[in-house]
């Protein structure tokens, strides 16, 4: 649904002070909050990652980083496509001042946008994605490696925020998605729980990537898949589906602003922006 900012700004007030029912606690007694103690550096004292409102950034030779300049390493648990599109001089993944679910000093939103990386027909369209993890390393001209996910041994209920989209027609894609070209493009937000020994390490070039299905170290999943433009910003509340009773060791929190980037496909000029993300015990 479509929300006015004034209205934005109350529903983010009730949030931030535990009034909205819907992020109660379903499995400890409501109004608790789980006991951080001293597990990380990039969880706060109510269970909230480090910069999920998206209001610190910084600019580091060249490249825009969902961080602020001070921060500590601990606390810089927020990666991007930008260590691999600015190779060719573009951040596809940007803070946003202006248009803002919540408004206020020094407030700002990520803005994932699609884009053709390159010179004349020479280059590779790229989605914009965000994810808590790091960027490892770009491989040749086919894809990147990625390390998904933070220590966390917690069962949030659900994921809210806030989010709007402006989906283009897919107008480039891989040989295996030509069938998709015209067809409107699609934003995801995952959100993984798992019991990994290690982050999972994302291969795009060998087509190595999170399977939510079939990974049997998958407690809990949800995804958001997001088709329609939106004027303004959404609302959502993202429930996960847990799968077993066992303690995750991992967190994955992904958004992409096409839902096939990672096969090069999408639509030039699809933007997603993400505001406020909010873990709901």
């Amino acid at each position: 649904m479509r929300l006015s900012h004034h209205i934005l700004s109350l529903l983010a007030i009730l949030l931030s002070a535990g009034l909205l029912g819907s992020c109660h606690r379903t499995h400890e007694t409501p109004g608790d909050k789980p006991d951080i103690g001293e597990m990380t550096d990039f969880l706060d004292d109510s269970g909230q990652l480090y910069n999920s409102s998206f209001d610190d950034w910084c600019r580091i030779d060249k490249v825009w980083y969902a961080y602020a300049a001070d921060t500590t390493e601990g606390c810089r648990i927020w990666g991007s496509s930008n260590n691999g599109t600015i190779t060719l001089g573009e951040n596809n993944v940007t803070p946003e001042k202006d248009f803002l679910a919540v408004a206020g000093p020094d407030k700002a939103a990520a803005k994932l946008e699609t884009r053709f990386v390159g010179v004349l027909v020479f280059g590779k369209l790229a989605a914009g994605s965000l994810y808590t993890g790091s960027y490892l390393r770009t491989v040749g001209t086919s894809g990147a490696e990625m390390s998904w996910g933070l220590p966390y041994s917690y069962r949030p209920r659900a994921v809210q925020g806030y989010y709007c989209y402006r989906s283009k027609s897919i107008d480039r894609t891989d040989k295996a998605h030509s069938y998709l070209k015209g067809q409107p493009d699609t934003a995801t937000l995952q959100v993984v729980l798992a019991d990994w020994d290690t982050p999972f390490i994302v291969k795009s070039a060998e087509g190595i990537k999170i399977d939510p299905q079939g990974d049997p170290a998958i407690i809990g999943y949800a995804m958001l898949e997001i088709a329609q433009t939106t004027e303004d910003y959404c609302t959502f509340d993202l429930n996960i589906d847990y799968r077993s009773d066992r303690t995750p060791r991992y967190l994955v929190i992904a958004a992409s602003s096409s839902k096939y980037g990672d096969y090069f496909t999408g639509g030039t000029g699809s933007t997603l922006w993400m505001d406020e993300l909010r873990l709901c015990y």
